[in-house]
């Protein structure tokens, strides 16, 4: 990782992970979605799991999840079986997973190669007909009051306060905000088809299929 992103990305999520915890609880209606329409006995890997709130989902599912948060992933050992590892570097073998999920997480690597390095590792661990899903902060936020607040550059990028009950700022966590059509962009990949890219609570829901 860089040492942009271990400052700014995880080690802020150590210093947060209980109350982070607390925090993410709700099911996303997207995430719901793919997961309800995988067949029973699919084995499903959460990419970037946080506190797992996903891994117990469907009881007919198989779950493995991977984080960089030791803390959250002290939380989410307790649902599934996780490992802390780096997206970059995915610890499995390939054609493993029959479907993975990536939930906020993608928006937070911070240059372009990495970002094109941390698909293709999902895309190698994936089975053929294995299916993505991938949500980040949209840029386009038009109902969204702490979008000025922000001072979200051009470019998208933005550093986004983690406040306590205070509203006191404890610390700094750096996202890319993506447009629609950037985000599409980065999986226009050979092999790869993109099924929909829907828009929910301030956020793009990509998902993908790899081809045989």
């Amino acid at each position: 990782m860089t040492e942009f992103e271990q400052q700014y990305v995880h080690q802020v999520y150590e210093t947060i992970a209980d109350p982070f915890d607390q925090t993410r609880f709700c099911y996303w209606n997207a995430v719901k979605n793919f997961l309800d329409g995988l067949p029973s006995y699919s084995v499903v890997f959460d990419n970037g799991c946080g506190n797992g709130k996903y891994l117990q989902y469907r009881k007919d599912l198989i779950f493995m999840g991977n984080d960089m948060c030791s803390g959250l992933l002290e939380i989410a050992k307790k649902k599934a079986d996780v490992t802390r590892s780096n997206g970059l570097m995915l610890p499995y073998r390939p054609d493993t997973f029959d479907a993975i999920i990536c939930v906020a997480v993608f928006h937070h690597l911070s240059d372009i190669s990495r970002r094109h390095q941390f698909i293709q590792e999902m895309i190698r661990v994936l089975k053929p007909n294995g299916k993505i899903l991938v949500t980040v902060w949209a840029f386009e936020q038009p109902d969204n009051k702490r979008f000025k607040k922000w001072n979200v550059q051009p470019n998208g990028d933005a550093m986004i306060p983690w406040c306590d009950k205070s509203q006191n700022i404890l610390s700094q966590r750096y996202y890319h905000l993506f447009h629609k059509d950037e985000l599409e962009s980065y999986f226009k990949i050979p092999g790869i088809i993109i099924e929909s890219c829907i828009y929910e609570y301030n956020n793009w829901c990509i998902t993908l299929q790899k081809l045989k």
